[in-house]
């Protein structure tokens, strides 16, 4: 199941990349670059903690807080 999300996943990104390229005008006669990078549970870790915090200053944000 996890492949197969995974799998999804890009192409949903993919899709919107592309989307995005063709909206401005752009090109991008390559394809849309890819890299993949593993994290370790501290980097994890980290990441998880920053979007929490753009998520909650967001909702703050759109509350007028």
């Amino acid at each position: 199941m996890k492949t197969l999300g995974e799998s999804m996943q890009g192409l949903t990104w993919e899709g919107l990349i592309e989307r995005m390229i063709e909206e401005s005008g752009g090109a991008a006669p390559d394809g849309v670059p890819h890299d993949e990078e593993t994290l370790n549970e501290d980097q994890a870790e980290l990441i998880d903690s920053w979007v929490k915090d753009l998520v909650m200053e967001r909702k703050r944000s759109s509350q007028g807080l």
